[in-house]
């Protein structure tokens, strides 16, 4: 089957004195290169299992936040007649 090609980026932003969120963003790509719309994204978090989920929208891209941060994140993503893509992203330092 095609596979979908996720495109991510990890941000972590800071927010005074309080644990910064995480903030995990990006943009699905198809077999083809081209942006895809209404892909469902879900991101769980590994430390605990909280989870949140979006679609993309018309350019393929997403937003997804995670109040409090965890930093270590398992994220799939699903379209109808392609296979489902999961890549493990990881905080890897705060920024600004």
């Amino acid at each position: 089957m095609r596979r979908l090609l996720a495109l991510l980026l990890f941000l972590a932003v800071p927010l005074g004195a309080q644990e910064a969120p995480d903030i995990i963003r990006g943009q699905v790509l198809g077999p083809d290169s081209l942006p895809r719309e209404g892909v469902r994204i879900t991101v769980v978090s590994l430390l605990n299992q909280a989870t949140r989920s979006t679609s993309s929208d018309r350019n393929g891209r997403y937003t997804v936040v995670f109040p409090g941060g965890g930093g270590d994140y398992l994220v799939t993503f699903q379209l109808i007649g392609l296979t489902p893509v999961q890549r493990q992203v990881k905080r890897v330092a705060a920024g600004d």
